[in-house]
């Protein structure tokens, strides 16, 4: 085994592709999301939660308690939506998910990696904090503070 690393947001897109090339590198690791994953391997284990729901700090404690160290972390979960004037009740849920999510989860992780002297935390943003549109101002204001990348080894 090369490593162990948790992945928030892997069920799809850049978290899955990062997954597999993990996996094919002899990683062992640990995705949560909040579907469920297309992968089977005797090297991942896969958990469904939400990052927005209140459950999800009970989840990820839970992993972070009963699993070896992690040497990796990395925060892949994102939404996005075109703004709507009339129904404005998505632009909430954006920021919970693509800033607080990773928020939430950089709070648990990496105290324990500081601890260990050992560790990698990366937060995925998107070019839509540079690439600036009307049409989804939520998407590009909360990809904006995504630029985390804590190393500690």
């Amino acid at each position: 085994m090369k490593g162990k690393a948790l992945l928030i947001g892997n069920s799809d897109g850049i978290g899955l592709a990062t997954t597999k090339e993990l996996l094919k590198r002899e990683w062992k690791v640990v995705g949560i999301s909040r579907s469920v994953s297309p992968i089977e391997n005797p090297s991942y284990e896969h958990i469904v939660a939400k990052v927005q729901d209140d459950e999800y700090l009970t989840v990820l404690k839970s992993v972070l308690e009963k699993s070896e160290p992690f040497d990796l972390c990395v925060f892949c979960a994102g939404i996005g939506e075109m703004l709507n004037l009339f129904n404005m009740e998505g632009e909430t849920e954006i920021f919970n998910v693509n800033l607080l999510g990773m928020v939430k989860t950089a709070s648990c992780v990496i105290p324990l990696m500081v601890n260990r002297g050992k560790g990698h935390f990366i937060g995925l943003s998107s070019l839509a904090d540079e690439l600036l549109s009307p049409e989804a101002p939520s998407y590009h204001a909360s990809n904006a503070n995504n630029h985390i990348f804590f190393r500690q080894s």
